[in-house]
């Protein structure tokens, strides 16, 4: 039984989504931070006029033993990740391209560890991920290329378990943002006041201080809520082992499936990440995490998904 859950076959669309999402997120990323100008002091090494040491490490990161400590080469290290990040988001050999993006980004975070940021990490597993999914094998050029057609017919089949994966990355993701919430201002000893406390940091403050104290109780309201929610992370993956023993009996499964609770679970996500954008400056993390989304769901639930959208849509029906 083991084995044929991990041998499942299912149409590539669900993880085809997530690369396309996820190389467009980074890609957006990388290209703010060369309009920024901060290519050089991200990437070089001190020797060059950056703020990283790699070449005082004792194990040299092999890109700059490789290379000389110039400028030139920062500019090129981005230049191929920003470069590798377009080939996964278009689909031209996507799991090659995301394994260059992943061994560069990691070059990245050893040069500067400061600027390696926890989303980086999950970008990096992420991208693992579709280097080992038949991720362009529909919706990319590779497929544009191959057969003069841009998707894949329904009854492609390809290894599911890459999206298995991604779906337990992300509950692991929730899941430990969850217990890593120790300090007494995430529960009631310390009266909810954890959002409240960031949203008047300067470093991610977008609200002014006086709106900020009249959504004070608001704050508090949804400091529990998110701390609850990813502690409940598990149930989503309770959720799929309902979904595939709808079978059997028992209320709490008649429940979950009669919910769809994936849809409560990762709508309230949604949600939450789309607050959070709105509330604070964290950068790519809140589209970086819902662009695994596509993920929790097979390719047949998209596929009905899109008919249902077109036969409401007009513009977007065949003709």
């Amino acid at each position: 039984r083991w084995v044929d859950i991990w041998d499942r076959r299912e149409h590539p669309l669900p993880m085809a989504l997530v690369r396309i999402m996820l190389g467009a997120v980074v890609f957006v990323d990388l290209l703010r931070m060369g309009i920024l100008g901060l290519v050089n002091p991200l990437m070089a090494p001190a020797e060059a006029g950056g703020w990283g040491v790699p070449l005082a490490l004792d194990h040299v990161p092999w890109f700059w033993a490789s290379v000389p400590p110039t400028s030139g080469m920062a500019v090129l290290q981005w230049a191929l990740m920003l470069g590798a990040a377009l080939c996964v988001l278009v689909g031209l050999a996507p799991r090659a391209a995301a394994v260059v993006f992943v061994l560069l980004s990691a070059q990245f975070a050893i040069t500067l560890p400061a600027a390696d940021r926890g989303i980086d990490t999950l970008i990096r597993n992420a991208m693992l991920l579709l280097a080992c999914a038949r991720c362009g094998d529909t919706l990319s050029l590779g497929r544009r290329a191959r057969t003069g057609r841009w998707t894949a017919p329904l009854d492609h089949q390809v290894p599911a378990w890459p999206r298995y994966l991604m779906l337990v990355q992300l509950t692991v993701l929730y899941f430990a943002a969850g217990v890593s919430k120790v300090a007494s201002s995430w529960t009631p000893f310390g009266g909810w006041t954890a959002l409240y406390i960031a949203m008047r940091d300067p470093h991610f403050q977008v609200l002014p201080d006086d709106v900020v104290d009249t959504l004070f109780p608001f704050t508090q309201a949804l400091t529990g809520s998110s701390w609850i929610w990813e502690w409940m992370g598990p149930t989503l993956l309770l959720a799929y082992h309902f979904r595939a023993t709808r079978d059997r009996g028992g209320w709490l499964r008649a429940t979950f499936n009669r919910l769809d609770y994936r849809l409560v679970y990762l709508g309230i996500g949604a949600l939450f990440h789309a607050g959070t954008h709105i509330s604070f400056r964290l950068g790519i993390f809140p589209f970086a995490v819902m662009a695994l989304y596509p993920a929790a769901f097979h390719a047949d639930e998209l596929h009905a998904a899109a008919a249902w959208v077109r036969r409401r849509v007009p513009v977007l029906r065949s003709p």
